[in-house]
């Protein structure tokens, strides 16, 4: 049983080392530190919501890579957070994203490139689709969001701004 017990150990920290090395990707680096963002969706009746926030990015204590903040979306305050965290066994990155409101977190699919994180979900509760694209250019990042409900129509979108505010790269 002792073995089994020092074996199990082994295996959970193996993977969070390999979690750790996963999150020395280019993009996580380039997103560490304080943003502030502005923006605005639009729903498919043409109504916009402005939007600004703040937000920190982080590594975060359980070996995986964290964004949370304060959200201003048209007159409401909403707490939210990305956590992503790399799966050892289909070697992909995941996000667990979360707001004030919601009682469950949802999961999307991750993909990275230098200077790009894709995040998708497929299906949801309309059997749509909820994308968000983060694209990082000199000292900013453009995030473009669209939900499309099960017929493939966009039943909301738009983009938020984000510039930094303070890097947490020592260099």
């Amino acid at each position: 049983m002792l073995k089994a017990l020092i074996a199990s150990v082994f295996f959970l920290l193996a993977s969070a080392a390999i979690a750790n090395e996963e999150f020395e990707h280019p993009f996580f680096k380039a997103i560490s530190g304080e943003w502030t963002g502005e923006g605005g969706l639009t729903n498919a009746d043409g109504e916009v919501s402005e939007l600004s926030e703040s937000w920190t990015a982080e590594a975060n204590d359980a070996g995986g890579f964290e964004f949370s903040g304060i959200r201003e979306l048209s007159d409401q305050t909403q707490e939210f957070r990305w956590i992503f965290s790399y799966n050892v066994a289909t070697e992909s990155f995941e996000s667990e994203y979360w707001h004030t409101g919601m009682e469950d977190p949802i999961r999307f699919e991750v993909s990275l490139t230098d200077d790009r994180a894709d995040m998708v979900l497929y299906g949801g509760d309309s059997g749509g689709e909820i994308r968000v694209t983060n694209s990082l250019s000199d000292g900013g990042m453009e995030s473009v969001v669209s939900v499309k409900d099960g017929n493939g129509q966009e039943v909301m979108g738009g983009t938020v701004n984000h510039i930094r505010v303070k890097s947490s790269d020592p260099e």
